[in-house]
């Protein structure tokens, strides 16, 4: 052995084989733990923390000389921070503290990932769609080497009431006031999003009296939209922000 990469989790036989005419028992040491193997005998040794362990055999001969062999072990593991979406058409950064330097990445098109290299806080790429589109992120010890772990990464097309030009009105009351809709439409809903919307148009509130909402993806219809009521005074305006947000990270503002 002078050295091999495996994954974190993965087994290793370990066994030992001596020159013809030896039986000597052959000492291995796998970081601090040694076992003694007669020759030809077989033991799984499990590497389930990444790291870099030295593997050395000792063995002493029939002519009483001691002989050492070694080599090392180099364990990698790698692990993606969820799945992430960007809105079509605008680009977004994806920052992964779990995947290092040294780990393979391949990715499916579309979407479109550039792999940035290494940044602040971990490896860095962007993601960028045209339209609606889901792909997936694959990490590998090596070019078509084993598995360490897997992303899905989507594309949203992303419209609101306010792109679409028009405010449906829902009621009129005999003070003046209206009750119209506000929307968002996602092409692809995500796990984990978040909608903020925050008014700051002239006399205009939500039904609870309050001028900024957050809602989830409980909110969103089957055919991914999302509907809130805005309560609109005397000469209202419908201004608003509208902040879309995936796991607390902000995916674009809409509006």
């Amino acid at each position: 052995l002078d050295e091999i990469t495996i994954r974190r989790g993965d087994s290793l036989l370990l066994s030992a084989f001596l020159p013809i005419g030896e039986t000597a028992t052959v000492s291995v040491t796998v970081g601090n733990t040694t076992v003694s193997l007669a020759p030809g005998q077989r033991m799984p040794r499990l590497f389930d923390v990444a790291g870099e362990y030295a593997v050395t055999a000792t063995w002493t001969g029939g002519d009483g000389l001691t002989r050492t062999n070694e080599g090392t072990v180099f364990v990698k593991t790698a692990a993606f921070n969820g799945n992430p979406t960007c809105c079509a058409g605008h680009e977004r950064t994806w920052v992964i503290p779990g995947i290092g330097a040294d780990i393979w990445l391949e990715a499916d098109r579309p979407p479109r990932i550039a792999d940035l290299g290494m940044g602040y806080g971990g490896r860095k790429l962007t993601i960028y769609g045209s339209s609606s589109a889901s792909g997936r992120v694959t990490a590998r010890l090596e070019e078509n080497g084993p598995v360490l772990d897997t992303a899905e990464v989507r594309v949203t097309e992303a419209t609101t009431h306010v792109n679409d030009g028009y405010h449906r009105i829902l009621a009129e009351y005999n003070d003046g006031t209206v009750l119209y809709d506000g929307y968002v439409t996602l092409g692809l809903v995500p796990p984990g999003v978040t909608v903020r919307v925050n008014l700051w148009g002239g006399n205009s509130v939500f039904e609870d009296g309050t001028r900024t909402r957050t809602f989830g993806e409980e909110d969103f219809d089957a055919s991914g939209e999302l509907h809130f009521s805005i309560l609109g005074g005397r000469s209202f305006t419908t201004c608003m922000s509208i902040y879309l947000y995936q796991d607390g990270e902000l995916i674009w503002q809409l509006q």
